[in-house]
């Protein structure tokens, strides 16, 4: 086929305006090529395309657009799809800055912002180390590795732990008072005295002596107890886990306790027995026990933890004694008081053993009455709270004037011993918690006086106190289910000294017997000795 000849262009007429000159395109005669009568592409390619790039592209792209000044810049540097070759990217205009005059928001104050300056501060030679260094070695040097409650033996045999976190999730229905089946009295035994309302005037201006006296609270164990005897060898009670107000209170409580503590349980012909050991540190008050510098384990100093417990435990008791009128009684139950001995001076209490059904454990706890109101005759569950000297809130400038910052002060410091307290008060059914300031005077620990007394409704200042009746119940039925999944034996619940947890031993049956020392025969005397 012959290639049609170019028409020249007519000659532009005189009168025209003169035009621009028409753009010139290369000539496609050298790349085409004749093969079989057809036009086509060329065999080989020319050099001058060689440099282009080539990718393959749908029929639905976008190859080029036209003055598009809303082209995104993501597009400009990168291909839209893998494998596609980038269009180069625009030129910047240096000209035109946008001003962000919105403030910006502060960084957070805190270990995150300021993480490099730890590590970025050098001392130099011969110089102490930075603040940050020294910080850590104070609280390593301030660390307390404190001392279990009892020493755990080799043939204990570990069976479960439990977390803090565990109990502090524990929930279950309580039971109801109003309802006899689930909470009633069993028996009642001791007598009550009236409470002294001169006890009431005390304050920081007038405060009244704690008088010195020879007094002691009994504190018989749940299997020393003849009550409890009697009561576990009823069938139609129905009871088969026995337990005292103190050490169920404990349990309840003890999401709460920093110190270590051990309880023991004997569990034989299907009947189980909550108790604590001779001198256990459970039947002792503590002292700044949740404060952020608790008392040291000084055995020589007054302000020691053991001396402040056991001084705690004495102003209670001799609290409880004076806040009594002694002349008279003013209830007598059905039943003598179990513990008093001929010649024993006792702080005169009320025992009323009561019954809670907890799903299938029936408890038959041992509660306490401290006093009855001559004005009304309600109930009172007694305590007295020490101040040793070492606190933030000196009470004698204090208490008049912000009771309630004091009281929140010994609600944060003694948490544990508080929450004790109100639940003793609960699970007795009482109808007020009264407790007297108790200081000492000057820095010995042998004179105190009361500064003032505070009363309470108990479940009103287990608010207070933030305890959730739900979640009390709820980890003493934790307790109450892990003994009952055991065989019968002997089994001690042990908190960890330096740990949030309880763990659960399985202990030889003759553990904290106490076994008598034989006593040597006397060998009579050799002829001729004297005798």
């Amino acid at each position: 086929m012959e290639t049609p000849a170019a028409v020249p262009a007519p000659a532009a007429p005189a009168t025209a305006v003169p035009t621009h000159t028409a753009p010139q395109f290369p000539s496609l005669e050298p790349l085409l090529n004749t093969l079989g009568g057809i036009w086509g592409p060329p065999t080989t390619i020319p050099n001058m395309f060689n440099d282009f790039p080539y990718s393959p592209f749908n029929k639905g792209d976008r190859i080029n657009r036209a003055a598009d000044w809303t082209y995104p810049a993501p597009y400009q540097q990168r291909g839209r799809y893998p494998g596609r070759v980038a269009e180069p990217a625009r030129p910047k205009e240096d000209e035109f800055h946008l001003v962000d005059t919105q403030k910006k928001a502060p960084k957070p104050w805190g270990t995150r912002r300021y993480a490099h300056v730890q590590h970025s501060f050098r001392a130099p030679r011969g110089i102490a180390p930075n603040q940050f260094q020294r910080r850590r070695q104070m609280d390593d040097r301030n660390r307390v590795v404190r001392v279990a409650s009892i020493d755990v033996k080799p043939d204990w045999k570990c069976l479960n732990q439990y977390s803090f976190a565990n109990f502090q999730k524990a929930q279950t229905t309580p039971p109801r008072a109003d309802h006899r089946d689930e909470v009633d009295t069993v028996v009642d035994a001791g007598a009550v005295k009236f409470y002294d309302d001169v006890m009431e005037r005390a304050s920081t201006s007038a405060p009244r002596q704690l008088a010195a006296a020879d007094v002691s609270v009994p504190n018989v164990a749940t299997l020393d107890d003849p009550i409890i005897r009697e009561l576990a060898g009823n069938e139609e009670l129905g009871a088969n886990v026995f337990i005292t107000d103190k050490v169920l209170s404990a349990l309840m409580i003890s999401a709460r306790s920093v110190f270590s503590w051990d309880v023991v349980v004997e569990k034989f012909q299907g009947k189980t027995f909550f108790y604590t050991r001779e001198n256990s540190t459970l039947d002792l008050d503590t002292v700044s026990e949740n404060s952020h510098e608790p008392p040291p384990d000084e055995k020589d100093s007054i302000n020691g933890a053991m001396n402040l417990s056991i001084e705690a435990t004495h102003v209670n008791h001799l609290f409880q004694h004076q806040a009594l009128v002694q002349e008279g009684e003013a209830a007598t139950y059905s039943r003598p008081n179990p513990f008093l001995k001929e010649g024993e001076q006792l702080v005169p209490h009320g025992y009323r053993y009561r019954r809670f059904r907890l799903g299938e454990a029936v408890v038959l706890v041992r509660c306490e009455v401290d006093a009855v109101s001559r004005r009304d005759g309600q109930t009172m569950t007694l305590r007295g709270l020490l101040e040793h000297g070492s606190g933030t809130l000196a009470w004698r400038q204090k208490l008049d004037n912000s009771r309630g910052a004091v009281l929140a002060n010994e609600l944060k410091n003694n948490s544990n011993k508080l929450a004790k307290w109100t639940a003793e008060a609960i699970l007795a059914g009482t109808d007020r918690f009264r407790f007297g300031f108790v200081s000492r005077v000057g820095r010995e620990n042998t004179h105190h006086v009361v500064l003032g007394t505070e009363t309470y409704s108990p479940l009103d200042f287990a608010q207070q106190c933030n305890i959730n009746p739900a979640n009390l119940w709820g980890v003493a039925k934790m307790y109450f289910d892990a003994v009952a999944q055991v065989p019968d034996g002997k089994y001690v619940f042990l908190k960890d000294p330096n740990k949030s947890t309880v763990r659960l031993y399985a202990v030889p049956a003759d553990t904290f017997v106490d076994e008598e020392p034989e006593e040597p025969e006397e060998e009579p005397a050799a002829e001729g000795e004297d005798a």
